[in-house]
This record gives structure tokens, C-alpha cells and sequence, in this order.
């Protein structure tokens, strides 16, 4: 995968996924962490094996609970608004 440049590029993204995302042993899931643009700490997006997509986030003066699971709708637009972080995370 190149880069996110369009809406059409967020779907090979997500379809792709696993083909470039690290692999958790333990959870059995593919994952990629970029920096999160809204507050400011890193944003880990996660796939199961399942297919379900979760995310979760973490930096200096907060960390998620737990991860959060979302829709394909939610993950669509939080790819898109991220698309900077992950094409630079895509690009190493």
C-alpha cells in the first residue's frame, strides 16, 4: 500500500490490513499504531481474526481504558481523518 489519498484508498487499506499490520501472538490480532491527531498520543488500531476491528489509545496524560470496538463506518472515518499518521506509519 502506497499511501491514503482518497476515500477509495482508506477501503485497500482496510482491506489489506493484515498484509502489513504486526501480528500480537497473544491476541491472535493484526495491528498499527500511529500518532493520534486529536490527543496527541498514539492511536492503535487492531483487526481479530474474527474480522472485528477495535481501537485504542494512549499517551502521555491519558490511556483508553480498554479498546473500543468499531463499526466499519467509524473505522472509515477514523482512517480518513488519521490518513496522515498512517501513511507516514505505512511509509516507516
Amino acid at each position: 500500500m502506497a499511501s491514503i489519498k482518497s476515500k477509495a484508498d482508506v477501503e485497500q487499506f482496510l482491506n489489506a490490513f493484515s498484509t502489513f499490520a504486526a501480528k500480537d501472538e497473544v491476541g491472535n490480532k493484526s495491528y498499527i499504531v500511529v500518532a493520534d491527531k486529536d490527543r496527541g498520543g498514539d492511536l492503535t488500531i487492531m483487526q481479530y481474526p474474527s474480522g472485528a476491528w477495535t481501537t485504542h489509545g494512549k499517551g502521555a496524560d491519558y490511556s483508553d481504558a480498554s479498546e473500543t470496538a468499531v463499526s466499519a463506518e467509524e473505522l472509515t472515518a477514523l482512517v480518513w481523518k488519521n490518513r496522515s499518521a498512517i501513511n507516514k506509519a505505512l511509509k516507516g
